[in-house]
């Protein structure tokens, strides 16, 4: 498991036995739904008050939506920093909010929300005692890339890593051989190449932000989960994947066309739900040979580059130094700033553009933000000192497979001068 300061199988014939234990009216459904939506819920956030509060608003959100239990389970795992109510602990919960009333179905005690076998033991439970005809999972929390997501700051502020996430889906993947339709980050920062890559064989879609989601002292905010669920019940008998994945961005799009970001920030949201199919031809055929190109030339043209990389569009607008940038916007640059392309890198430019085309279900950027937004983006550091010291980007899959893009790592390094 990775540790952050900052904010920002064995597979066998055997039976597996989860470590969760049944209790409180446990048993599996005799009937399947249509959809189990398994919300992971970190509110375990420390003195950062407004998460936490948030997470509580969202458990109430589910609660007022739109219900048909025999169609959709909503179960949901949530953590937090501050007792519950009636109580002097702050136990990770599971609930099941299928109908108006929230049922406690389990205390775990005190869980680390940044530990992949807590998250791999939730959508374990929830499979075997809601088993459904679909699977979506929702991790909400702060997000940061290809760094990870659902930081617990009662636990050393450890969090799910890139590598944390495939180990926890690929442990469910090899336990259940079922496949969840939908991967969602109710987060900042996670619509990036490194994300998709990394979960591209455990789900079908992933929706994500590339930008930061604004988190409101009241607890509205990140995504509008009443819109979501009510949508997802009422249509749930001819709900696809990739039509929760174009309902979760149209809620969002809606929302935030309609409520000004706190503290008053810009306008700059962002929203998109990705076909995962696409990935490995998106970053093994495009990204790492045409990184191979940019790579030859990181020095003798170094000034191009820098060009392109002044001019593309980031994300992250709380980082002095944003390292996020628009992916589609740089090929786009890159493709026209007189760096000499052979034929192989001008054949990657098209694959990477025609795999951006076929991978987006749907994307939505507010109008005042973010002209040049494609939906998925990449990590480029500005400064040298800032690669250097994220030495942790080697250790995901798409630095570190030999069908990702080692090439991406090796010319930003040799952008930077770094050996």
């Amino acid at each position: 498991m990775g540790v952050r300061r900052v904010l920002s199988c064995l597979v066998v014939a055997v039976i597996i036995v989860v470590s969760i234990s049944p209790s409180l009216s446990e048993a599996p459904l005799s009937r399947t739904p249509r959809w189990a939506l398994m919300v992971y819920m970190d509110g375990d956030v420390g003195a950062y008050q407004p998460v936490e509060v948030q997470a509580i608003y969202h458990l109430i959100e589910i609660e007022s939506a739109s219900h048909n239990d025999k169609l959709v389970k909503n179960i949901v795992m949530v953590d937090r920093t501050s007792p519950w109510p009636g109580v002097t602990n702050s136990n990770t919960r599971i609930y099941d909010i299928s109908t108006s009333n929230r049922v406690l179905k389990k205390d775990m005690g005190e869980l680390n929300m940044g530990d992949p076998k807590t998250l791999s033991d939730f959508i374990l439970w929830t499979m075997k005692y809601y088993p459904a005809s679909n699977y979506a999972l929702v991790l909400m929390n702060h997000g940061n890339a290809w760094k990870g997501a659902c930081q617990d700051n009662t636990s050393g502020e450890d969090m799910l890593t890139l590598p944390d996430l495939s180990t926890a889906l690929a442990t469910v993947s090899s336990s259940t051989m079922k496949t969840i339709g939908l991967i969602g980050f109710d987060a900042c920062l996670m619509s990036y190449v490194e994300v998709a890559f990394q979960i591209r064989q455990y789900a079908k879609v992933m929706v994500a932000s590339e930008e930061s989601q604004w988190c409101v002292a009241d607890g509205t905010g990140g995504w509008p989960y009443k819109s979501i669920v009510s949508t997802l019940t009422i249509n749930a008998a001819t709900m696809t994947v990739e039509g929760l994945g174009s309902t979760i961005v149209g809620a969002y799009a809606t929302f935030w066309s309609q409520n000004p970001p706190p503290g008053g920030f810009p306008p700059i949201e962002t929203m998109a739900a990705i076909r995962l199919a696409y990935v490995e031809d998106l970053v093994y055929m495009g990204i790492d040979i045409l990184s191979a190109s940019l790579r030859a030339f990181a020095t003798s043209y170094r000034s191009a580059i820098q060009t392109c990389r002044a001019s593309v569009e980031t994300f992250n607008p709380l980082a002095g130094r944003p390292s996020l940038i628009d992916l589609g916007h740089f090929v786009d640059l890159v493709s026209s700033c007189g760096i000499p392309m052979g034929r192989a890198a001008l054949t990657s430019i098209n694959t990477i553009n025609n795999n951006l085309n076929w991978m987006m279900i749907t994307s939505w950027h507010h109008p005042s933000g973010h002209p040049n937004f494609h939906g998925l983006g990449i990590y480029f550091p500005t400064v040298a000192q800032q690669l250097a010291a994220d030495t942790d980007y080697s250790t995901i899959a798409f630095t570190g497979d030999p069908f990702g893009a080692p090439n991406w790592y090796g010319f930003l390094k040799a952008y930077h001068g770094i050996s």
